[in-house]
């Protein structure tokens, strides 16, 4: 391992060393060749668009702006940049037309950018690939011997000036103005601002390309753009797709790949509207690990094609995959060609590497579908991936989720899901989190609303290791048809939920010595016909809580051994009116909430006179709150809001994968020193009313300020969690 240590090493420092290649080609024939450094060495400043049909040899530090006009590159037409860093900038950029395909090689260092811009609304003169560019910030005074420096206060001047000149605009002080909106020019939305690429883009070298393209309209990539190394020691390149006011669309493969020592590449995707990926996307690595691939929309994600950031030969690691969306994902794919997030390690000379990491966290619905797989395997003694879902709304699983580690000596990775609706496990899914003998991973998932397991979870293990725990939760009903399993020893299987059903089909088998199937109902829980509870007969148990004396566990299942009962009646219990279920705090249920008959709206026994006349109201404990005197710091709540809420669970798990800075007075509520996804799962809890307390570290003179206030509502039906995250970098 030390060595392969000190080779990745050396690979970096190369990498850092070395400069990059970049080349966009079209057909090359006996075409003209013209060295250009600037827009007027290649076309007349009148030509509108300006169409390329030779050869553009691009200078070093080239600056190719055409301003807002067009330009074309067809027929004969190459951009060729064989040294340095070149950039073509215009309005709107088409590359291949007529047909072309032909691509060439490039032979030395270099990066490319390509920029089409639109112009703001309120000033054509403005041009812009987002609409902050049209934002010229405040109206600030200046300073009055320096009129292009803004401020505030005099000490914003240098002496002996003073802030005394006249009020400008902050971001750009040759704009002068009275009050803020004489700042504003308006969206980004004037103009075409598209990129069009119908040709290929080349940087395969030793030392691969810088390949950027950015646009305020839609770029489309419908030719392959290749950024490889082409080497076996030679890392991948680097490829960015960015529409700052539009959307990207992938119909052509983008490729970041390594030869086979080296380190995948890099790709990112970034629109302020949707991504849609409808061919492959690969940042594939060697033995110096797989690359990373984010995906970041601030509105839909859409994959429907293979996205790679595997490990393909020696022993290298997975690398990661990131996917950010402002509203839904929906991953899909056919029989025949599936889609797959693919994580994998590699294996060599007896050793193996590990699953890398994904994560998707998506504001709106996740909709993983049938033919769609996360592939995150660690090979031989290699462990499994971490894999993560949050959802702020509905989270549909139809595909597959592996994490496992594949070899004799390995180890299963982590799942985790997180749910601000419903949470879906249908039936064609299946999730595995299984290991060799260094014991089987985890899977967790917690969803605020219903719950429906169709599924199957495998967190076995081989070979003498230990099997994983399982643990789902919902805020509601929980219903099981599928199956969960795992092995070994001292393994909970674990479901709770505000009420429990287990249906014909459901089994839970846990063989580990001294395993446990529990499961905990806050109101009701019932286990069908043919539903199967089984653990290890001689040191196994399932347990049975519930928190009703009055609603025992309805028992028609088989348990291996009979399962034993607890009665918990601190639980918080899930009050529904008209569910024709006598819930905490209800005094009747008649199955609807017309009241007059006996039972009223709000599910308490009516009386003569409030027949005729009104229906009693009963204040219910839906959930509790920590506060603290004063409005200081509140355990749990991230925002800092004032309530503890399933958003702030969703803040504070975001921090602990990604080890981002996360105040621990609000953070840490378990006080154990470090931000874990349990902190973020106990925060859930109780912003859903299953917690009472949470306890983050705090000062000696403020250790005594918790206390426990309930909020309480005049109505009793069911509340749903809105959850809304901020998608990265938009």
């Amino acid at each position: 391992m030390a060595a392969k240590a000190n080779r990745v090493a050396l690979v970096f420092v190369r990498a850092a060393a070395a400069a990059f290649l970049a080349l966009l080609c079209l057909p090359v024939t006996s075409a003209a060749l013209i060295v250009a450094t600037t827009a007027a060495d290649v076309c007349p400043a009148a030509a509108d668009p300006c169409v390329i049909s030779e050869i553009v040899d691009m200078q070093p530090g080239a600056l190719l702006d055409f301003g807002t006009r067009a330009v074309e590159v067809s027929g004969a037409g190459k951009l060729s940049v064989t040294s340095g860093s070149a950039t073509l900038r215009c309005g709107q950029l088409t590359l291949g037309g007529q047909g072309a395909s032909a691509v060439s090689q490039g032979f030395a260092s270099a990066s490319l950018a390509l920029q089409a811009y639109r112009r703001c609304s309120g000033d054509s003169s403005i041009r812009c690939l987002e609409d902050i560019a049209c934002s010229l910030g405040s109206c600030t005074k200046v300073c009055s011997n320096d009129p292009s420096r803004s401020c505030l206060i005099n000490t914003h001047c240098t002496s002996p000036g003073t802030c005394s000149g006249p009020r400008a605009c902050s971001r750009d002080t040759a704009f002068s103005c009275s009050v803020n909106a004489d700042c504003g020019l308006g969206s980004c939305s004037s103009g075409s601002g598209e990129l069009s690429i119908a040709a290929p883009i080349i940087g395969r070298a030793e030392s691969p390309a810088t390949i950027e393209l950015t646009a305020a309209g839609n770029i489309v990539v419908a030719a392959a753009i290749d950024a490889g190394g082409n080497t076996p020691d030679s890392d991948g390149g680097d490829i960015t797709l960015d529409s700052g006011a539009a959307s990207v669309t992938v119909a052509a493969k983008v490729s970041a790949d390594s030869g086979g020592q080296g380190f995948g590449g890099t790709v990112t995707l970034g629109a302020l509207l949707d991504v849609i990926v409808d061919a492959e996307i690969n940042a594939n690595g060697g033995d110096g690990d797989g690359g990373f691939v984010e995906i970041d929309a601030g509105r839909d994600v859409i994959v429907n094609k293979r996205v790679s950031a595997n490990a393909i030969v020696g022993e290298g690691y997975g690398g990661s995959i990131d996917v950010y969306s402002g509203r839904d994902l929906v991953v899909r794919g056919s029989s025949g060609n599936r889609t797959i997030f693919g994580l994998d390690g590699s294996k060599a000379g007896g050793f193996g590497g590990d699953g890398g990491e994904l994560l998707f966290a998506v504001d709106g619905n996740i909709d993983f579908g049938e033919f769609a797989t996360v592939s995150s395997n660690g090979k031989l003694d290699g462990f499994g991936g971490a894999v993560s879902f949050e959802a702020g709304g509905d989270l549909i699983l139809a595909g597959d989720i592996d994490a496992r580690g594949l070899g004799i000596e390995g180890a299963g990775g982590d799942v985790s899901f997180l749910a601000g609706g419903a949470a879906t496990l249908a039936p064609t899914s299946l999730i595995r989190v299984s290991g060799g003998s260094s014991d089987a991973g985890t899977f967790d998932l917690v969803s605020a609303g219903d719950l429906q397991v169709a599924g199957s979870i495998d967190a076995t293990a081989r070979k003498g290791g230990s099997g994983g725990d399982v643990s789902l939760e919902s805020g509601s009903t929980a219903t099981v048809s599928g199956q969960l399993n795992s092995n070994g020893d001292l393994t909970t299987l674990e479901l709770k939920a505000c009420r429990i059903v287990l249906q014909a089909s459901a089994l839970f088998m846990n063989a580990a010595v001294d395993g446990e199937n529990r499961l905990t109902a806050r109101e009701s829980m019932s286990l069908e016909a043919g539903s199967q509870l089984r653990s290890d007969v001689a040191t196994g148990d399932n347990l049975l809580i519930y928190r009703d004396q009055a609603k025992p566990p309805l028992r028609a299942g088989v348990e291996v051994p009979p399962a034993t009962l607890l009665l918990s009646e601190t639980l918080q219990g899930c009050p529904v009116c008209g569910n024709a279920e006598v819930d905490q705090g209800e005094t009747c249920d008649d199955g609807n909430t017309v009241p007059g008959d006996g039972c009223s709206a709000d599910c308490q026994v009516e009386t003569a006179s409030t027949t005729t006349t009104t229906s009693t109201t009963t204040t219910l404990p839906l959930a509790t709150t920590t506060t603290m005197p004063g409005g200081g710091i509140i355990c749990g709540d991230w925002d800092g809001n004032g309530t503890v809420l399933a958003t702030d669970a969703l803040a504070i798990l975001q921090a602990a994968v990604s080890s981002a800075p996360c105040d621990p007075r609000r953070c840490d509520v378990d006080s154990n020193g470090k931000i874990f996804a349990s902190d973020a799962l106990a925060v859930l809890q109780f912003a859903v009313g299953q917690l009472s307390q949470l306890n983050c570290p705090q000062a000696a003179a403020a250790a005594a300020w918790v206390s426990i206030a309930t909020t309480v509502s005049s109505t009793t039906s069911s509340s749903t969690t809105s959850v809304t995250l901020e998608p990265k970098g938009r």
